[in-house]
């Protein structure tokens, strides 16, 4: 009747998948050294500060872009303690920045649009720097 008789063909199993097997063991998830992460937390503040800002400006589409950009630049690994400005995102064609605000941009974007998410689900602990800012922006 659709026309879609014997579209497909039966393949052997091939047995164990070798590129699986290379992740069975014990992954690490989120981020790999916080306590390099605390020591950046001054430059963390102003980043997140500037990215609350940028927030400011944008629609919450907008905001939900660029934290999925972003969190698909972290999933391939960045290094924070790299401070050049090597990352692009797409909703930000015309600026490159550190990776450090890469993960500033997630950070503040996940709490933005889930206030309540906790720092686990995000992958990092930026709690603190993430209420300074707010502090700072509020002039308290």
């Amino acid at each position: 009747m659709l026309g879609c008789r014997e579209w497909y063909q039966w393949r052997p199993d091939p047995g164990e998948f070798e590129i699986l097997e290379k992740f069975t063991g014990d992954a690490q998830e989120g981020l790999s050294n916080p306590a390099s992460l605390k020591q950046r937390s001054p430059a963390a503040v102003q980043l997140l500060a500037k990215t609350l800002d940028r927030f400011d400006e944008m629609s919450d589409v907008s905001i939900k872009r660029i934290v999925m950009e972003a969190a698909v630049a972290g999933q391939s690994g960045i290094t924070f303690t790299d401070t050049t400005p090597a990352h692009q995102l797409g909703s930000l064609p015309n600026e490159k920045i550190s990776a450090l605000e890469v993960m500033c941009i997630l950070y503040a974007g996940m709490k933005r649009i889930n206030p309540e998410m906790p720092d686990e689900e995000i992958g990092m602990n930026l709690a603190a720097e993430y209420a300074t800012a707010i502090e700072i922006r509020n002039g308290n």
